[in-house]
């Protein structure tokens, strides 16, 4: 008789003395109601359709990381295909804010709909979000590809997390969970690698090709193979459980402050009424997204038993600054590579890989120290620091440092980066008292994503400003070439034409050095916001 693998929890789960215990609950915390009727049915899987879920789940997942990767790589091109450096970082916000935002709804949506048509549908919106933009003439047509392939992908991303929490014993979840992990890493390093030697004017397109025949393979192995029992009670309820204006509410806040950050001394001054007004209605936004969550959501989309323990809110409070200082500084350093250094899309984006490379090595050993020792919060402590200390070295390039300098300070970066998966995810769990790991990445990711999405237009907004306010002095000492210096600011090829002279290329370049310090300095202010909510993180959750 062939194999079989049972999605119940057969095995106990691996407690982890200090800091957590996955089997208990803490005083007051319970799970949803909703994820437990969920999983209570059981099921038996063949081995075979479990290899070939997890082959689908981890291509998903692999194509999640690839994307993000390569749309930073592929930046300086897009920038001087469309003469949008000053706004090229919407290529990446316009792809993570719709993906973050949809996440903690997926599975209560699949859950209606059945999660094998939920996911058709989500490829469906990823495959035409990369045909789009691949096929894109202009930046408003681009942008709008990004944006729909986000949405796809928060679907691609969170249904395989979903189908390796329901499946199997605890520890072969445990297992699915660090594999796809890996593979998100994985395919980081080679959205960095490929995307950037594919960032050519040529040839840039297909780096949003390449996700459609892999999306397609990977949805004809997960239609046959994801077997997640469809949610067994009225569908009416499960409906009224989707927190959708909680959601509509906090996508339409970010949205608004990233739009007012993208105007904002850029395209208008800070004082004009559109750029307060939009400050003012990001407000307003978050505010009644505050009090839904509070008031009327029957299931907030942070569930309220995140915020019931001293160690849970405390982390849960970082998730935003870490996405912040995870995915800017992988783009501005692409950025900096490329216009203070001069170099290629395809030279940036090998220099920045050192962060995924590092990230990746930082997270398989933190799953070996917690295997070992059964210790998270070593770990977690250690994440925050040694991303804000990478983040703060940033601060001593200039147009003088080497090449090679800069990979030193993104592998320190990248070694906290790696450390705040699953110690971090863990130790939410137990604080939480959560019965699935799925509902807490859905939480953690949420928050680093619609995180990073305001701190790329922040750090943009940053750079803008600062950089008009240098190249008006470099204007003032070369009046004669004030076309070329402005020009620059969308299009950093012109600083090196043969008609620019010398002295004019020096000033130029020593202004974009000195706007991407000031990106630099913010960064570090972010990151080192999560270094003193570390002493409330306790070392051991309430027990009963």
């Amino acid at each position: 008789m062939a194999a079989e693998i049972r999605t119940s929890d057969s095995v106990p789960a691996r407690v982890y003395s200090d800091d957590i215990e996955l089997e208990r609950t803490p005083d007051g915390v319970s799970s949803s109601t909703t994820e437990q009727s969920m999983d209570s049915a059981k099921q038996r899987i063949p081995i075979l359709l479990y290899i070939c879920m997890l082959a689908a789940t981890m291509l998903f997942v692999f194509l999640s990381g690839y994307d993000f990767a390569a749309s930073a790589a592929i930046m300086p091109t897009i920038g001087v295909k469309f003469s949008t450096l000053s706004t090229v970082n919407w290529v990446v916000v316009a792809y993570i804010l719709p993906m973050g935002a949809l996440m903690p709804s997926v599975w209560k949506v699949a859950g209606v709909g059945g999660y094998r048509p939920t996911l058709l549908i989500f490829s469906l919106f990823h495959i035409a979000g990369s045909v789009m933009s691949g096929a894109a003439n202009g930046m408003a047509l681009l942008l709008a590809g990004r944006a729909i392939a986000g949405i796809g992908a928060a679907g691609t991303t969170m249904i395989p997390v979903i189908a390796v929490a329901r499946t199997g014993s605890r520890g072969q979840q445990q297992i699915g969970f660090r594999m796809l992990l890996f593979t998100w890493l994985i395919g980081s390093v080679v959205g960095l690698a490929g995307g950037g030697n594919m960032s050519t004017l040529k040839h840039w397109r297909w780096i949003f090709y390449f996700d459609v025949p892999f999306i397609i393979v990977a949805l004809v192995l997960g239609a046959f193979s994801i077997r997640i029992p469809k949610y067994q009670g009225s569908k009416m309820h499960m409906l009224k459980r989707i927190d959708i204006l909680g959601t509509l509410f906090i996508t339409g806040s970010v949205l608004t402050l990233v739009l007012a950050l993208n105007y904002g001394g850029n395209v208008l001054k800070w004082s004009s009424g559109v750029v307060i007004t939009l400050f003012v209605l990001a407000v307003f936004l978050f505010i009644v997204f505050a009090f839904i969550e509070a008031k009327m959501a029957s299931e907030p989309i942070l569930p309220r038993s995140l915020f019931k323990t001293r160690t849970g809110g405390a982390l849960i409070i970082m998730q935003p600054f870490i996405g912040i200082a995870t995915f800017a500084p992988v783009v501005y350093m692409i950025l900096w590579y490329d216009v203070v250094k001069f170099k290629s899309a395809t030279d940036a984006s090998m220099y920045v890989l050192a962060v995924a490379l590092a990230a990746l090595v930082a997270s398989a050993a933190s799953e070996v120290v917690v295997s070992l020792l059964g210790r998270c919060r070593p770990l977690v402590r250690l994440s925050t620091p040694l991303m804000a200390l990478g983040c703060g070295l940033l601060i001593i390039l200039d147009e003088d440092t080497s090449n090679g300098i800069p990979v030193i300070f993104m592998v320190l970066l990248g070694l906290g980066i790696g450390m705040t998966f699953q110690p971090h995810f863990l130790m939410l769990r137990a604080a939480a008292g959560a019965s699935s790991m799925a509902g807490i990445v859905a939480s953690a990711l949420f928050l680093r994503l619609l995180g990073a999405a305001v701190g790329i237009a922040l750090f943009n907004a940053v750079l803008q400003n600062n950089l008009s306010t240098k190249l008006a002095e470099v204007v003032l000492r070369h009046p004669l070439y004030v076309q070329y210096i402005l020009r620059s600011m969308d299009n950093q090829d012109i600083v090196h034409l043969n008609s620019v002279p010398q002295s004019v290329r020096d000033d130029i370049i020593h202004a974009n050095a000195q706007g991407f310090r000031a990106i630099f300095i913010a960064c570090v202010v972010f990151a080192a916001v999560s270094v003193p909510l570390l002493a409330f993180v306790k070392r051991r959750p309430p027990m009963p």
